[in-house]
Order: structure tokens, then C-alpha cells, then sequence
């Protein structure tokens, strides 16, 4: 499950949850938690296009159960 901590806005949100299910669900997709890993990063690295980047917008999010397929 993949929940947020704090009410984080929609552009953000959408942004993070596509790049996540983009990365798991691909041909040779990632492991959850990888893939969720990798959606952190990309909101985080988006910082230098803009203001996504900031830790408002992606660090509350949690992944919590197993990381595993």
C-alpha cells in the first residue's frame, strides 16, 4: 500500500503514481518497492525543472507491506 502522511497536492501526486505504476507494470518492471523507490526519485530530480522536487511534494508519501511481486 502506498499512502501519503500528509494531503500532498494533485499535480504531484498524479506525477509520483504514474512514474510508479509505469516502472512496475512495464515488460521487465521493477519490484514494488523498487518502483516506488524510483518514483521518489524522479519527483526529487524534477526539482531542477521545477518546484516538484521540494520534500512537500514526495516525502509523504510511505510504501508499507511486502516489496516483493
Amino acid at each position: 500500500m502506498i499512502m501519503a502522511q500528509w494531503e500532498v497536492p494533485e499535480r504531484a501526486s498524479l506525477a509520483q503514481m504514474q512514474h510508479f505504476y509505469d516502472a512496475w507494470l512495464e515488460d521487465d518492471g521493477a519490484e514494488r518497492y523498487d518502483a516506488f523507490r524510483l518514483s521518489q526519485l524522479y519527483i526529487l530530480n524534477s526539482a531542477r525543472e521545477d518546484a516538484l522536487g521540494h520534500p512537500w511534494f514526495w516525502a509523504g508519501f510511505v510504501y508499507i507491506g511486502d516489496p516483493g511481486n
